[in-house]
């Protein structure tokens, strides 16, 4: 089973910088209660094979992006690479206006969830 990683915004607090301040981040796709606030999606695989073909399952307008992610240790020989599979979603703008790029990710999170959920 693929670990899931999912970062959400707090719609409703904007920090210091202007930008709005994460949650604590879901590990579940069941656990998600405004798919508005979603920002991105990550998905553990273990291998670059297992996971470019899971990005290849789906549309490449979904814009999925696989990532090799380098652990390092101070022993070089003990340090690991994990990959992952992610969707980044553009869909906040702090002035709260949206164009069409926020409206067509506004739809592909959508798309995007909805996915995920039929094949995990």
């Amino acid at each position: 089973m693929k670990s899931i990683n999912i970062t959400v915004l707090d719609l409703t607090s904007v920090n210091q910088f202007g930008a709005y301040n994460q949650l604590p981040s879901l590990n579940n796709l069941n656990d998600i209660t405004d798919i508005n606030s979603v920002h991105s999606i990550r998905i553990l695989c273990a291998s670059e094979e297992e996971a470019r073909e899971f990005a290849s399952t789906f549309p490449k307008t979904y814009k999925a992006r696989v990532h090799g992610v380098q652990n390092w240790n101070i022993d070089p020989e003990k340090s690991t690479t994990t990959y992952e599979v992610s969707f980044h979603f553009n869909t906040f703008h702090m002035d709260e206006t949206t164009g069409s790029t926020n409206e067509s990710a506004v739809q592909r999170r959508i798309k995007v969830i909805n996915k995920l959920k039929s094949i995990m």
